[in-house]
């Protein structure tokens, strides 16, 4: 297996003065054709930011140039519409009826107060989703069947539900990776939970497949029983049938392991998670068409690795770690752009500008990979 990487390239860079958590961070792509489409987060990492806007950029070529603009990026599909996932902004917990609570647990440092879905006002509980048509974005409300999962308040907002992610299988069928705390008859461990979403009427409705709990102590981890538990889950299709799934444990009790899951029946069952490495948020990963898979992951420091015939190859940095959290947020965009090539899109901390200013910026750089 040989894997090699193209020039680093700059996509957009930070305002001088911008260090905090959230902006130029937190990279998605969409691919259409040869046509890129990327944005990401301008906004504070806080529930406060959900539903505002992204910084939206396009590429014609590939990825070896990029402009801003106003068009945004989807997921083709089999009817030639496009969706893309839809985030309005969070209510006031102050103006939600809500039940006596379930659970409450900590998320870096923010209390988070849990309650089942299943008993807030519809008004508070509705999923959305933006559809293509008439060549302009319209957002519709979709049916969403998960039962027993909660909704919380966090900061003295209550998030509407959204998905953050929506992808397409090989044989077009689309899936929504998932985490959320779930309870059985009002009763929780506390754990976030690994949930597996499908649509069979293009995007109209997404009902629960499949889950993995999130159930410690897990042996190469000391902190397992205190984590929040399985967050950040990917699905990366080998082909029709057999899928992997990769497991973020990292939390506010410090850096914690990745686990794998495997699936051969179209992501109904899994087997149980095994560790993967020793750290990864927001795991990414894409198979080309040559048969290999390049996965993303980090912090600290950004990282890829191949896989083919259940071989994986050594870990390679994109970017290089330094000390936790000032070289890359550690998520990243991989999408393919040819048989053998992908194009991977993360945040640096550390870009030097031409007045040797030291930036956030988004970059870019081509992987190739193959025998």
């Amino acid at each position: 297996m040989k894997i090699s990487f193209g020039e680093e390239r700059l996509i957009s860079k930070a305002p001088l003065g911008i260090t905090d958590w959230g902006p130029w961070q937190f990279p998605t792509l969409f691919k259409d054709n040869n046509t890129l489409y990327l944005e990401f987060h301008i906004e504070a990492d806080s529930a406060s930011s959900y539903g505002k806007a992204k910084a939206t950029y396009i590429s014609y070529d590939l990825g070896k140039t990029w402009n801003k603009t106003n068009i945004k990026g989807g997921i083709k599909l089999i009817n030639g519409t496009k969706i893309r996932p839809h985030a309005n902004p969070p209510f006031k917990a102050s103006e939600v009826i809500l039940p006596d609570p379930i659970c409450e647990l900590t998320l870096y440092g923010n209390k988070l107060i849990a309650y089942p879905m299943e008993k807030i006002p519809n008004k508070f509980k509705k999923w959305y989703v933006s559809f293509f048509k008439d060549n302009k974005w319209i957002t519709e409300e979709v049916k969403v069947d998960i039962k027993g999962v909660v909704m919380y308040q966090i900061t003295g907002l209550f998030p509407q539900p959204f998905f953050w992610h929506i992808m397409k299988s090989p044989d077009n069928t689309l899936y929504v990776p998932a985490y959320k705390m779930t309870h059985i008859n009002n009763k929780t461990n506390g754990y976030i939970n690994a949930l597996f979403l499908k649509s069979t009427d293009q995007g109209k409705s997404f009902s629960l497949v499949s889950q993995i709990d999130y159930k410690p102590p897990y042996k190469h981890d000391k902190q397992s029983e205190k984590r929040n538990g399985f967050t950040e889950p990917c699905i990366c299709f080998i082909n029709e049938n057999t899928a992997f799934t990769l497991l973020r444990t990292t939390d506010g009790s410090g850096i914690g392991p990745m686990y794998i899951s495997w699936s051969n029946d179209q992501l109904k069952t899994w087997s149980h998670p095994e560790y993967f490495d020793d750290k990864g948020v927001f795991p990414q990963g894409i198979t080309l068409d040559n048969g290999y898979t390049i996965i993303g992951y980090g912090r600290p420091g950004l990282h890829i690795r191949g896989y083919k015939d259940g071989v994986w190859s050594q870990r390679l940095d994109v970017v290089i770690p330094k000390d936790y959290q000032t070289d890359t947020c550690s998520y990243c965009a991989l999408v393919p752009i040819s048989e053998s090539k992908a194009l991977i899109v993360y945040s640096r901390f550390d870009y030097v500008d031409e007045n040797k200013k030291t930036r956030k910026a988004i970059m870019c750089k081509e992987i190739t990979i193959g025998d």
